[in-house]
């Protein structure tokens, strides 16, 4: 990701944070269905925003790192 790139993080549509290039966001999620979303800003490309859907169990730890591939960001 580029300089002054932020990523806005979203789950299931509501923005729950905006994460600089090298710094982490941590948070809590009820269990069940999702979306987790993600899209840099400023989004000078038109791009959309990166969609993962998962299955959340309570207990768990989920980790996902945002980069580059091609012209798109994935959710690895």
């Amino acid at each position: 990701m580029g300089t002054g790139l932020v990523l806005n993080v979203s789950i299931d549509g509501k923005q729950v944070a905006a994460v600089p290039r090298g710094q982490t966001y941590s948070g809590s999620i009820s269990p069940g269905q999702h979306v987790v979303s993600v899209l840099l800003v400023p989004n000078q490309l038109n791009l959309r925003p990166t969609q993962k859907r998962l299955s959340v169990q309570a207990g768990q730890t989920y980790s996902f790192t945002a980069m580059w591939q091609g012209n798109r960001v994935l959710l690895m």
